[in-house]
Parts: structure tokens; C-alpha cells; sequence
């Protein structure tokens, strides 16, 4: 299959860009590239919908009885504004000065683990005697811009893919 059109160009997405679309019903959104720009922005390396995907971020199954359009909106393009402390990373500075950054996956006496990178699944395993500090970051582990190459038009369907748990049948599509 050929890779989807991005049609955004390389745009910095704010809020306010699609705060016209963020309340009313959603209707006559296109399943297909709403799930393409799911796919191809790596969603769900991090993100579980439906039960497949990853776990270092929220699962998405449902989001749309747990939060807003709005409020779904603002996690993406201000992924920093609230970090669940379930998902949040941690900077370990450890005796050298050296800095690791990411989520902890395992914390025992033994070893820390830490993701550093979910998208290439990169981890770093450090001895508990080797940290001087422990930091909470204030930096969500998601990235800003993944969706900067996408149009207006893919990225109401990618909330309408998202509202829907990813069902062709929903009425968004309609």
C-alpha cells in the first residue's frame, strides 16, 4: 500500500487551530485516513486502542467517554500541559553526572530500567548505587510535532478515528 498523502506541509499545530471543530458533531470524516495518520504518526507504538498497541502511554480505547474533543485536541499538540504521574519520566542523574531520561519500567534494588525511547524501544539499565538524584520531569515522554506534516482535514478524521475506538460504523463517518 502506498504510504498515506500528508497534506500539512511541516506545520507547528496549535490549539486554537481547529478550536471552530472541537465542540458540535463530528460527521462526514473519513475513516481511512484517520487511521492512516494514526499509523503513520506512530500512535500506537505508545498508545493501546482496542487492545493492540503499545503501553507507554494512555490507552486511547474509550477516550472519548473519558475526555472532551477539546480536551483530547490539547493532549496532542500540548502533549507537556498534563502529564499523568503514571506516564511521567523521571531524570535519574547519576554519580558520574551522566543524565538518563525516560520512564521507569522496573525500579528495584537491583536495577532500574528505564525507556528511553519508545519509538525504537531503547532502554537503559543503571544499578540503584549509581544514582546520586531523581528529578520528575515537567516534559511528557510524547513528542511534540508528530502531527505537523497532516492537514486540517486528516487531523479531524484522526479525532474522529480516535472518538470512534477506531470503528467504521460510527456515525463520524457517515
Amino acid at each position: 500500500t502506498p504510504a498515506p498523502k500528508r497534506s500539512g506541509g511541516n506545520r507547528s499545530w496549535k490549539f486554537d487551530d481547529l478550536a471552530d471543530a472541537l465542540s458540535g458533531p463530528l460527521s462526514g470524516r473519513n475513516f481511512n485516513r484517520g487511521q492512516q495518520v494514526y499509523q503513520a504518526s506512530q500512535c500506537g507504538v505508545c498508545h493501546r486502542c482496542q487492545g493492540a498497541g503499545g503501553a507507554a502511554g494512555p490507552d486511547l480505547t474509550g477516550v472519548s467517554s473519558r475526555y472532551s474533543r477539546a480536551d483530547l485536541w490539547r493532549s496532542i499538540v500540548e502533549p507537556n500541559a498534563v502529564i499523568s504521574e503514571q506516564y511521567q519520566s523521571m531524570t535519574l542523574i547519576l554519580k558520574d553526572g551522566q543524565e538518563i531520561t525516560g520512564r521507569l519500567l522496573e525500579d528495584s534494588t537491583q536495577q532500574i530500567v528505564v525507556m528511553v525511547d519508545a519509538l525504537t524501544d531503547r532502554k537503559v539499565t543503571v544499578s540503584p548505587g549509581e544514582v546520586r538524584q531523581r528529578v520528575a520531569s515537567k516534559v511528557s515522554s510524547m513528542p511534540e510535532g508528530l502531527l505537523s506534516a497532516w492537514g486540517r482535514e486528516d487531523l479531524l478524521d484522526l479525532l474522529a478515528y480516535l472518538e470512534s475506538n477506531g470503528r467504521p460504523d460510527s456515525p463520524f463517518f457517515k
